[in-house]
């Protein structure tokens, strides 16, 4: 069987260094769009055209995943994993980075709390599994959620 999988979420949430160890886990190739593609308007084009050979995870960019046409490409072609958390968990990774430069620090937290929900919303009715992320650290949680992939995963046409 040849995985397609796509990881999604808020920015901080994890895609990237669950994305690497889950994909390890399952013995399927990783891409990180974060590293691969500095413009939005590429995503969808570069996701087309990507060698999947033997399975791949892809780590979403987390605006880009708010686009509908990307979504239905998603939903039609991968397995769709949106990953969650509470918001304070996320907020406090950022506490001390310039993640968000734009946004006030002290209003930051509200308008991150406002973004992310959005990202879960919008998201959520695509996923194939919903995965909630209950704490910052988690010793094991790429096994976690690589074995509820496992368990989940169904073959269809769209996931060969």
């Amino acid at each position: 069987m040849s995985m397609k999988i796509v990881l999604c979420g808020p920015k901080g949430i994890g895609k990237s260094t669950l994305g690497r160890k889950i994909a390890r886990f399952l013995e399927v190739n990783f891409i990180d769009l974060d590293d691969k593609i500095d413009d939005d308007a590429m995503e969808l084009a570069f996701v087309k055209n990507m060698e999947t050979g033997k399975g791949v995870l892809v780590s979403s960019r987390w605006k880009t995943i708010l686009d509908k046409e990307i979504l239905d490409f998603f939903k039609n072609r991968f397995f769709v994993v949106l990953l969650k958390a509470d918001t304070g968990i996320l907020w406090s990774r950022f506490r001390y980075g310039d993640i968000f430069p734009d946004m006030n620090r002290a209003t930051g937290f509200n308008e991150f709390s406002e973004l992310a929900g959005y990202v879960y919303k919008s998201v959520e009715e695509y996923a194939d599994i919903v995965f909630e992320i209950k704490s910052r650290r988690k010793s094991g949680i790429h096994r976690d959620i690589g074995n509820i992939i496992k368990e989940s995963y169904v073959e269809k046409d769209k996931y060969i």
